[in-house]
């Protein structure tokens, strides 16, 4: 152990077991509050949260994650990975939401690993927030792509995520 560990060590007051219990939210900038609100009900069948009568709706939960919608001005970053969230899904789980979302015209691409063992995909909700599937243990290794950085032949096209969203 170094030095610095030892120190560490001897003021730890056990922030992760007294004092933080989970995540609350994520908050999203989104062009149109209305408009992520129907994506992630639409596709992902999440759950409305906080919905107060009288108020708009901008909290939807899905599996536990609760995301909060702000309509702010400016554009998103759609040339970088980063910043970007994801949620961990089943190897099925994850042929499903490919499917659910590029039927909904929302843009994806092939599925890719960088160890031959988890799969990822990424894809951009209507304002262009990256979003990432990944699963830990892809029960089909072969049918991935390997990413450059690795090796292989494919780099996620994060710059050609981007689709028009119908309104409706």
């Amino acid at each position: 152990m170094t030095s610095r560990e030892e120190a560490r060590e001897g003021t730890k007051i056990g922030v992760q077991e007294k004092y933080i219990s989970g995540l609350a939210h994520i908050s999203v900038h989104v062009r149109d509050v209305d408009e992520a609100t129907a994506f992630w009900i639409d596709l992902f069948e999440a759950d409305p949260h906080r919905d107060r009568p009288g108020r708009q709706l901008f909290h939807v939960e899905i599996a536990g994650v609760v995301l909060a919608f702000f309509e702010l001005p400016g554009a998103v970053d759609t040339t970088v990975s980063y910043p970007h969230y994801a949620f961990t899904t089943s190897a099925e789980g994850l042929r499903v939401m490919k499917a659910r979302l590029e039927a909904a015209g929302v843009r994806t691409h092939p599925l890719w690993t960088r160890d031959h063992v988890t799969a990822l995909m990424y894809f951009r909700d209507p304002t262009g927030n990256l979003f990432e599937l990944y699963c830990p243990e892809y029960d089909r290794p072969e049918d991935l792509r390997l990413a450059t950085d690795r090796g292989g032949d494919f780099e996620p096209p994060i710059d050609d995520l981007m689709y028009d969203w119908p309104k409706g």
